[in-house]
């Protein structure tokens, strides 16, 4: 999951991966609380491996629905590895969800567009605890998904 999280990311127009072991620990950090699904598959004629994953929280008493990651290789992209995992996470949080993206990052608010979500708020990079603009999606029931 590092090794995509760091190379989906050095791809789209969006800041770079912090450090992998930063980006293992981020991880780690969420193991316990967090669901992650990963995507498999053969590519160049290699053994299965991980192409994508995502990383999403449930609601309980003190957090809401939540996509934190979805990365999928670049050699993967457009081949429906996104839309998959994007499913299992609407179909696990069927009451809704919400997710920050980069603004520069237009691949991906497509995307999530074509996939049903909406933008709801913006933050310029000043407002922004990144440093960069971002836009907050959300992805109501019975709206496109």
């Amino acid at each position: 999951m590092v090794e995509v999280h760091v190379r989906a990311r050095a791809a789209a127009p969006m800041p770079p991966a912090p450090a992998r072991d930063v980006v293992a620990a981020r991880l780690a950090a969420g193991w316990e609380d967090d669901d992650f699904w990963v995507a498999q598959a053969c590519l160049g004629g290699r053994p299965a491996q991980v192409v994508g994953y995502v990383r999403f929280v449930r609601p309980d008493d003190h957090r809401v629905g939540w996509l934190d990651d979805l990365y999928v290789l670049p050699e993967a992209s457009g081949a429906g590895v996104g839309t998959a995992l994007l499913d299992v996470v609407k179909a696990h949080l069927g009451d809704g969800f919400g997710l920050w993206a980069f603004t520069s990052n237009r691949p991906a608010r497509r995307f999530y567009a074509a996939q049903g979500l909406v933008e709801v708020e913006a933050l310029t990079a000043e407002e922004s605890p990144t440093g960069q603009a971002e836009v907050r999606l959300a992805w109501p029931p019975n709206r496109g998904g």
